[in-house]
């Protein structure tokens, strides 16, 4: 039996989802993520940091920066293709079967 959602769901233009399927939209969970969107936004424009960081002043500086950027892109290197092995093992390899013993 079916659970029934206690908050509506969104309708979608193409009517991709059933009106109990747990990928359907609630009405909660848009607003839900709209106002944190919101909360986001707001706080990033309060907030008054510049990107400091990103513009050294004199040699140390710029050797600062240029670890930091180094850091970052083998960090890239490391993480981009470590996570599409991930999804593609996990996506790739479909539902389990079940194999019957004789």
């Amino acid at each position: 039996m079916a659970e029934k959602s206690r908050f509506p769901t969104v309708a979608c233009a193409d009517d991709r989802f059933a009106p109990g399927d747990r990928r359907a939209l609630t009405s909660q969970a848009v607003a839900r993520f709209g106002r944190a969107s919101l909360l986001g936004i707001v706080a990033s424009c309060l907030s008054g940091c510049g990107l400091i960081v990103l513009d050294p002043k004199g040699p140390v500086g710029k050797g600062d920066a240029t670890i930091l950027i180094d850091s970052v892109v083998i960090m890239l290197a490391i993480i981009v293709p470590t996570s599409l092995a991930i999804f593609a093992f996990a996506c790739g390899s479909g539902p389990p079967t079940r194999e019957r013993a004789t």
